[in-house]
């Protein structure tokens, strides 16, 4: 009878052992999960960018259980600087053409994730004037500083029928100010920063921003413009070249070509961005 309980005590010493053990390795699993969550840092902008920006991470967050930190910068150089340092996982905001010039200039590689996601077309917007015909003499034009962007600008400038250029004659053949070989109505440029120069367009004749920051101005409705380029750069998600093959790269690819975000793109850009679908 003694040997009996003695057997039962044992036995139920090992199933408390058992059970703790279990416990334990239950809770180690939870923690092991919980520590395998990839965390992402994301650069943007303020306006359409953050917003097209949140429609994806909301995915990754909610289907493949990502933890993601969206960061809003104001300079338009400051979230790519940021990328190629490592102190950021990706970027959404700079056109294509923006970031290959960007890594010409500070020998980095980035790349953007395909399918390219939406447009935000460069045009040339007024306070004062209601049509490109009534641009005076000595107008006041204000054009983004930046290389690729000052380039695009003065090509606009000339579409428009407001300039004529000449050839590059700088060695990254990025047409500039200097440029300039007929000024029929002897324009001043003024150069400004992307992201903040169309704030000042009551002080000028005209500006040449971006829909979205013409938009996020605060006082420009982005379908005002006088004149629209016909062929604007894609804009997208932006990694280091050497992640454009991960998974998280794949996931995004994945949300963007499926279409299931084209419908609430359209409701939370409200002209200020266009879908690189359905750009005609």
């Amino acid at each position: 009878m003694k040997m009996a309980k003695k057997l039962i005590c044992v036995a139920l010493v090992l199933m408390l052992v058992f059970a703790v053990a279990a416990c334990n390795n239950n809770q180690s699993s939870s923690d092991d999960n919980q520590e395998a969550a990839v965390t992402l840092k994301v650069g943007t902008f303020a306006g359409v960018s953050h917003d097209a920006c949140e429609l994806v991470t909301d995915v990754l967050e909610s289907r493949y259980g990502y933890e993601v930190e969206i960061l809003d910068f104001d300079g338009n150089t400051l979230p790519c600087t940021a990328l190629k340092d490592g102190e950021l996982d990706m970027v959404i905001g700079n056109a294509l053409a923006w970031v290959q010039t960007f890594c010409e200039q500070n020998n980095c590689d980035l790349s953007m994730i395909e399918p390219y996601y939406f447009y935000t077309p460069l045009g040339i917007y007024s306070a004062r004037w209601d049509s490109l015909d009534e641009i005076p003499q000595n107008a006041q034009i204000i054009i983004p500083s930046d290389s690729s962007n000052m380039n695009n600008s003065l090509l606009l400038l000339e579409e428009a029928g407001l300039l004529t250029m000449g050839e590059p004659t700088t060695t990254d053949s990025f047409l500039t100010t200097l440029d300039i070989a007929e000024n029929p109505l002897n324009i001043q440029i003024i150069e400004g920063d992307i992201t903040s120069s169309a704030r000042s367009i009551e002080d000028v004749d005209a500006v040449v921003a971006v829909s979205s920051v013409a938009a996020s101005s605060g006082n420009i409705d982005p379908y005002s413009y006088l004149y629209r380029a016909s062929k604007p750069g894609p804009i997208g998600f932006i990694v280091r070249t050497e992640d454009l093959t991960s998974e998280c790269a794949n996931d995004i690819s994945e949300i963007i070509a499926s279409g299931e975000l084209d419908e609430a793109f359209n409701e939370v850009s409200e002209g200020r961005a266009f879908l690189c679908t359905e750009w005609e």
